[in-house]
């Protein structure tokens, strides 16, 4: 299961949050019916851009104003509508009760959006209400999203903490492009007007790449089937999930439509859930009244619900931040199913009410945080460990001998003590820690948390605490498995010695998730390390590392390098997406081993920060070698989906090093400064085409495409026409992609700064290809540039990047007197 986890960057955060895309976004703020109407209305005129919507808190009796409008986007243009903020969107409170937009029973009152090429959409803290579904230029839900047939695969329909009470229409929320997301929602009392709709309706594009993602969301009370998926198609490789809902008193609960042979699996588990078609129930779904909270509209759980602290407990997308009414998930020990999170914590509990430390793990000092780990590991089921120090924020809990070993499933949660705030941001660490757990450097505190080879049933979590000064990794696991290690301060910390390592994953050890996708307060900022910041060498890999700020101060911009960003040794499947990496003193990622395979480095920023002010690795941005083989850098052989921005480093910005294994899959990348090519193949410095291919080295020393001309042409849908010839394996097929720049790069090779398509091409029996592809172009400067391409074969061995040709421009063909 974790290395499906690929798709996860391009569930929520690809799309909307791509490294090194350059938009020129569009934000109003809204506080009446006019200007949301306006602001709507003003979807279809946005050059590429996102448009962000937010609404101050009230309600919006919209009736009809927008008359069932369809609009239709056919430029690159993203949306995002965003409820609860304060007056002159001053501030921000997520809870979809404060902003209502009312369709007052109109007819012809929803409203619906089409995107184009890879926009995406967000709907987030809003409640619809009395909407009814339009019928132009087809049926469609109370409010739709939906992409144009045919254009690209990465679009992203985001629904999230919001509510859609007692609507009307054909379907209510209509879902149609490649990834639909629909988490923390209710939806109740909606009368649905077709058997072939849902409440919430996903209807899946055979021509993109499909994924449908429904996960704790409440359904009840509906008149119709609460949720219908169609057209589940075959040549969908994306993995579908629904997941820890509460389906109850509907029609119909869950039905699949026209499932075509060959499918991949649906991921359906942990439900409330009675009556479905198309597939079985699972062993974990249960058929019992979820006995929610009395009274009108109100979904909550009651303290005897079955659904609290029942939910998933290693989800395959992971948790959302919030609940339907913008409240922390997860208070327990695990998710509540259904879009609301109870306050029932079924952890017991130990609280640390002094920062002394008497180093004995038989006596330890009462109410410490080595007592509290004490009673931890004999507790019989999930424990907690709170604090309550007297005198507020910054306490210092010096540790003065190895701390006690955790074997017990254990949470260490910093965020309890007072004055701690959450961080907000993906590109800087604002929270306020209260929490230091200090070593000082000293040879007998090589970690401040320690899970033993042994403890294989244990897990440990850790969020809001501060580690300093240890000299083998501030936080070690070799054994357990899902361990989740978020919101925290690795180094960065004033008059504090720096940690060997922050963090190592190894010996026996399962899949741990460090940070989050989605959720800024799980970011952990990992400064200063003097060996790797984040150490992967377990035999079963499977860890997610997603959203960490990586060798920078809180500021999010100044150094604090360490070592190496990320090293993983010797271990598969494991996931890097979404991170900023920068200032190391050696290489961003280096991932090595004959054992190192499967890996996937998406969507991260490495190099610079998000700002994209320059913040270089000393050598390489990514690096393979020692038999590391078969691993993703950016988007995988079948997509466009998840290229890293790798910026400004001393060495290549991706190195396939001499002693790296085949099959490592560069592409839709974004490279720019770095001081040697931008994919390097075997030793440092250009590669000479191989007369006879496949060769003997890194990547079969795979051929690049020799190109011989470009031809760029604007006009309504720019073009590029690229001509040239690849000389490789006999009767093969490979992937081509071609990228802009405004230079050359080093050693007269081409930079690939701006991705600008891909085509497959077949070598004839003498291994030659002659090519001349004309590529439909959504991303291009006005100015003509050079262009440069890579292959890759089927098995996923990327070429160096090869020569350069400069841009022509056909002036006729821009102004569409071309055939």
């Amino acid at each position: 299961m974790s290395a499906m986890r690929f798709v996860l960057v391009l569930l929520l955060t690809t799309a909307l949050w791509a490294p090194g895309s350059v938009q020129a976004d569009e934000s109003v703020c809204v506080s009446n019916v006019t200007g949301l109407v306006a602001a709507l209305a003003s979807f279809d005129t946005q050059p590429d851009s996102t448009l962000t919507i937010r609404l101050v808190q009230g309600d919006y009796p919209i009736g009809n104003a927008l008359g069932g409008e369809l609009y239709n986007q056919h430029s690159t243009v993203s949306l995002q509508v965003l409820g609860g903020y304060t007056a002159g969107c001053a501030g921000r409170e997520i809870d979809p009760a404060n902003t209502i937009i009312d369709g007052l029973d109109e007819d012809q009152s929803g409203f619906g959006f089409i995107f184009s090429h890879d926009a995406s959409a967000l709907l987030e803290g809003l409640t619809f209400t009395h909407m009814h579904s339009f019928n132009s230029p087809l049926p469609a839900a109370a409010v739709d999203l939906a992409q144009e047939v045919g254009e690209g695969d990465s679009g992203t329909y985001v629904v999230r903490y919001c509510r859609f009470i007692g609507n009307t229409g054909h379907g209510i929320l209509g879902l149609s492009g490649p990834i639909m997301t629909v988490f923390s929602s209710v939806f109740a009392d909606n009368n649905v007007t077709s058997s072939t709709a849902g409440v919430i309706w996903a209807q899946m594009n055979y021509e993109a790449n499909n994924e449908v993602v429904v996960t704790n969301n409440t359904l009840a009370n509906n008149i119709g089937t609460a949720l219908l998926i169609d057209e589940f198609d075959e040549s969908t490789d994306r993995i579908s999930d629904v997941s820890d809902n509460i389906f109850w008193g509907n029609t119909h609960d869950f039905s699949l439509l026209d499932v075509h042979a060959g499918n991949p699996p649906l991921l359906e588990s942990y439900n409330i859930i009675s009556t479905l078609t198309g597939l079985a129930p699972a062993t974990t779904d249960l058929a019992v009244d979820p006995r929610f909270n009395a009274g009108l509209d109100n979904y909550t759980l009651a303290l005897n619900s079955p659904a609290i602290n029942s939910g998933d407990p290693f989800p395959l997308f992971g948790w959302p931040a919030l609940d339907a009414a913008g409240n922390p998930r997860v208070v327990g020990s695990r998710v509540d199913r259904g879009a609301y999170e109870s306050t029932v914590d079924d952890r017991s509990e130990a609280i640390v009410t002094t920062s002394a430390d008497n180093g004995d793990n038989v006596h330890p000092q009462a109410g410490s945080l080595r007592a509290a780990i004490k009673t931890g590991n004999a507790a019989a089921g999930p424990f907690r460990i709170s604090f309550a120090l007297s005198g507020g924020c910054g306490q210092i809990l010096e540790i003065a001998a190895p701390m006690l070993d955790i074997t017990g499933n254990v949470t260490i949660d910093g965020t309890t003590q007072s004055g701690w705030t959450a961080n907000t941001s993906r590109d800087v660490f604002d929270a306020n820690l209260c929490i230091l757990l200090n070593g000082a450097g000293n040879s007998n505190t090589p970690w401040a948390l320690h899970v033993p080879s042994t403890a294989m049933n244990a897990r440990l979590t850790v969020q809001g605490m501060m580690f300093a000064g240890f000299s083998d990794a501030a936080i070690k696991l070799e054994g357990g498995n899902a361990h989740r290690i978020f919101g925290n301060q690795f180094g960065a910390i004033a008059f504090t010695v720096p940690n060997h390592q922050a963090i190592r994953v190894t010996g026996e050890s399962g899949g741990a998730f460090i940070g989050d996708y989605a959720n800024a307060a799980a970011v952990n900022l990992i400064a200063g390390s003097t060996d790797s910041g984040i150490d992967i060498d377990n035999a079963s890999g499977g860890s997610t590392i997603a959203s960490n700020l990586i060798g920078f101060q809180i500021d999010g911009t100044t150094n604090g390098g360490n070592g190496t960003g990320v090293f993983i040794f010797e271990s598969p499947d494991n996931n890097l997406q979404l991170n900023v990496i920068g200032h190391s003193a050696t290489t961003a990622i280096e991932i090595a081993g004959p054992s190192a395979t499967g890996n996937i480095v998406q969507a991260n920023t490495i190099g610079s920060n998000r700002a994209q002010a320059s913040a270089p690795n000393a050598t390489d941005g990514v690096q393979l070698d020692f038999g590391a083989s078969a691993n993703t850098i950016g988007a995988p052989l079948d997509s466009t989906d998840g290229g890293n921005a790798i910026n400004d480093n001393g060495g290549p910005g991706v190195w396939v090093g001499t002693t790296a294994g085949n099959g490592n899959c560069v592409l839709e990348n974004a490279f720019a400064g770095n001081g040697g090519l931008d994919i390097d193949l075997a030793a440092a410095g250009p590669t000479q085409n191989q007369p006879s291919s496949p060769g003997s080295n890194a990547n079969r020393l795979q051929n690049y495409p020799v190109l011989a001309s470009a031809l760029y042409a604007a006009g309504t849908v720019p073009k590029e026409v690229v001509a040239g010839q690849l000389q490789s394996v006999p009767n093969a097929t490979f992937r081509l992609d071609f990228y802009y720049a405004q230079t050359y790069g080093p050693d007269g090779r081409g930079l690939a700064q701006i991705d600008i398509g891909s085509a497959n091409v077949t070598t004839n029996g003498s291994g030659i290809t002659v090519f001349a592809i004309e590529i439909p172009i959504t991303h291009h400067p006005v100015a003509t540039g050079v262009v440069t391409a890579t292959a890759t074969d089927m098995s996923g061995d990327t070429s160096e990047v090869g020569n350069v040709v400069v841009e022509r421009s056909d002036r006729i063909f821009a102004d569409g007197f071309d055939p």
